[in-house]
């Protein structure tokens, strides 16, 4: 007695079956054409696809309950500027204030000869700042120049700067208006 271990590739790679039917005992049996296998003699050969054609699409299906809720997504980039809003309404018109002001004048009166230029400080009180000033000038004196000057004094200061283009002496004095 013989035996042996045959090996088919089954399906196919074509995807077609090929069999042998025996009409007389009615059986069937599968052959592997691709290698070269045959019917016998008093065999039918028969082939089928291993897929059919593909069937009318099913009905839809109910709906599946709802699923978990998933995780929280990451943050996304920062929008940019919008545009401006539309103005507010106009504020109510607050209190009426006050201005505390101190006269001071300058510590010595300026003689100026004729054609002469001479210069005057006032200095204001400590903790007080010099908000305007000027020059008290006799009778044809010319101020050239009056401005706040921030000193290392204790308070700010206004100073003078004057000129006499007359043929007499004058006299003037600086002074500061200071606020606290």
């Amino acid at each position: 007695m013989l035996g042996g271990i045959a090996h088919a590739d089954i399906p196919p790679s074509n995807g077609v079956y090929t069999g042998c039917y025996t009409q007389a005992e009615g059986d069937l049996r599968v052959i592997d054409y691709e290698d070269g296998e045959r019917c016998r003699r008093g065999e039918v050969t028969v082939t089928w696809n291993a897929a059919g054609p593909q069937g009318a699409p099913g009905l839809t299906g109910p709906q599946g309950p709802v699923g978990a809720r998933g995780p929280a997504g990451a943050q996304g980039p920062a929008g940019g500027q919008g545009p401006a809003g539309p103005r507010g309404p106009a504020g109510e018109q607050g209190p009426a204030g006050t201005l505390q002001l101190t006269e001071v004048r300058g510590p010595r009166v300026l003689t100026v000869p004729p054609g002469g230029f001479d210069t005057s400080t006032a200095v204001c009180p400590t903790g007080q700042k010099a908000v305007s000033g000027g020059g008290i000038r006799g009778s044809g004196m010319v101020v050239n120049s009056s401005f706040r000057q921030d000193t290392d004094a204790p308070g700010d200061s206004w100073q003078s700067n004057v000129h006499n283009p007359t043929s007499a002496p004058l006299t003037g004095r600086t002074f500061a208006h200071c606020s606290p």
